[in-house]
Order: structure tokens, then sequence, then C-alpha cells
């Protein structure tokens, strides 16, 4: 993935990735006219973190900054490592999911 200079390199670990996909299939399955889609919405946050992470509110309790995907109820949560211009998603959540992260 190739960014701005001074830009975050953007990595999605496995359980996180796991997740986006049962978002990206639920999505696609019942909200298929959704405006942008899921991958769209997607990319949009990912390239936002990549430019800034840091801008993103913290998690109260957890080393974690978080975002909400534009026009769905998830939210991202990531890890920044300021040292290496590194971001990890580490989980995506909804409130229907049940108790967050």
């Amino acid at each position: 993935m190739t960014h701005a200079p001074g830009a975050y390199t953007v990595q999605v670990a496995r359980e996180a990735a796991l997740q986006l996909d049962e978002l990206r299939v639920w999505w696609t399955q019942n909200r298929p006219s959704a405006r942008p889609t899921f991958e769209d919405a997607l990319a949009s946050v990912l390239a936002s973190i990549a430019e800034f992470p840091n801008r993103f509110p913290k998690h109260p309790s957890r080393d974690v900054r978080y975002c909400r995907i534009e026009k769905t109820p998830y939210l991202l949560f990531f890890e920044v490592r300021s040292s290496d211009h590194m971001v990890t998603v580490v989980t995506a959540w909804s409130a229907s999911l049940g108790d967050p992260p």
C-alpha cells in the first residue's frame, strides 16, 4: 500500500479481517443499494486513518483509537505505532454485536 510522505501504513489483523469480511457480506446482502458501498466506506476510513491516525479519539480504557465506518454503525479499533508509522486495525465492532471489545 503506497501512501503520501509521512502517512502511516495500515494493516488489518487477522481477526479484524474476518470480522470485516462478515460485515461486508451482511451489508452487501442487506443494504445492496446503500451508498457509499461498504467497500468504499471502508477504503475511505482506512485512507483517513493512514493520513493522520492520532486525530481519532482514544478508547477510555484501552490503548487503542477508534473511528466509525461512514454510514454504518461499525467502529474500527486500531493501534498506532508512531515510531515506525504503522497502524494495526485490531477489531471491527457494532453495538448489535454485544459488549464492546
